[in-house]
């Protein structure tokens, strides 16, 4: 179990092409949520099942209210790391990660969605030493949005 406070600020564009900045050029989002994950190991394959609560609350740049300005969501994940060669140093990691959510608008709390379905796909790589994994992929949302995302990741491992 995990539990985390983050801050993001994130331009807004306009939908339009060419995309000009919109006439508020940013929202500022601060984000409180607690994970818990369930892994489990089937031969060369950890199988993992993480549940994602988060509270975000959402802010113009000046700290007024954005028209969205609270968001409950919930992310579930389902991972499957498939360890390759003998030694296990790397790793073939696939995901799927459904995402819903509740929000308060202007005009009250709007009704429970389902936002949008991640899928992954990464390669991770963990030194002799154990205390560092490297990790390149990708993560595109095939349900509703067409977003694509590359990430090279480098996580420390205490211990």
């Amino acid at each position: 179990m995990s539990l985390a406070l983050s801050y993001r600020r994130q331009n807004e564009y306009e939908d339009e092409r060419p995309y000009p900045e919109a006439a508020i050029p940013y929202k500022q989002e601060f984000r409180i949520y607690s994970r818990l994950t369930r892994r489990f190991q089937v031969r060369r394959v950890q199988l993992g099942v993480t549940l994602r609560e988060e509270a975000r609350r959402f802010y113009t740049p000046t700290f007024g209210n954005w028209e969205e300005s609270w968001q409950f969501r919930t992310r579930t994940k389902v991972q499957a790391a498939y360890k390759l060669g003998k030694s296990g140093d790397k790793c073939l990691i696939l995901a799927a990660e459904p995402l819903y959510s509740i929000a308060k608008e202007n005009d009250g709390w709007g009704r429970l969605r389902y936002d949008e379905t991640r899928f992954s796909a990464f390669y991770s790589y963990t030194p002799h030493s154990g205390h560092v994994t490297y990790s390149v992929g990708y993560m595109n949302d095939l349900i509703r949005r067409d977003v694509h995302y590359l990430s090279f990741d480098v996580v420390f491992i205490g211990g």
